[in-house]
């Protein structure tokens, strides 16, 4: 790595410098703080975890709504039988409209709904889910320079190397 990016985060007058680049995944201030999922139960106090500080009682969602809800457009844009491109708007914004807490402010229109936007929006809607890789090889935009996302390249160069080193076994004797 060339140089480090680093972002200033100001939160309650307290100001720590955050690399935006994990070298040491034992420093918290390493890389993206995401709070996802809140450890809280139902009433909104803490939960119990088990007794233990060192556990939390936050569920990992595997199937969401607002995930089937975009599968469901997604379907329909690509020209999927049964489909019906109202009904795909009217889940997309259903989707948005919770995620603006509510408000149909942030609702797109026919024009606007677009596999582009799609893949956008399952980014903003699944972020840290563990669903974007997947996403982006059925967009067919991991591999390539038509898409940038940070690491892409370093896992391609990755790749290369595991099939190099397999294909090369070959000529090791011992």
């Amino acid at each position: 790595m060339t140089s480090l990016v680093l972002q200033i985060i100001v939160h309650c007058s307290i100001q720590m410098v955050r690399v935006l680049i994990i070298n040491d995944v034992a420093v918290p201030t390493d890389g993206y703080g995401v709070t996802k999922f809140k450890n809280i139960t139902t009433a909104g106090g803490a939960a119990p975890s088990g007794g233990s500080p060192d556990y939390v009682d936050t569920d990992f969602p595997i199937f969401r709504l607002a995930d089937a809800y975009l599968m469901y457009a997604e379907a329909v844009l690509r020209g999927g039988a049964g489909g019906d491109a109202g009904q795909a708007l009217t889940l997309t914004n259903s989707v948005r409209t919770r995620a603006y807490g509510g408000s149909t402010s942030g609702n797109i229109t026919s024009g606007q709904l677009t596999l582009s936007f799609l893949l956008d929006e399952r980014g903003r809607e699944l972020y840290w889910e563990c669903t974007r890789r997947t996403d982006l090889v059925r967009y067919g935009l991991l591999t390539g320079g038509g898409y940038l996302c940070h690491g892409k390249e370093i896992q391609r160069q990755a790749l290369l190397l595991i099939a190099t080193v397999i294909c090369s076994r070959s000529l090791l004797r011992k």
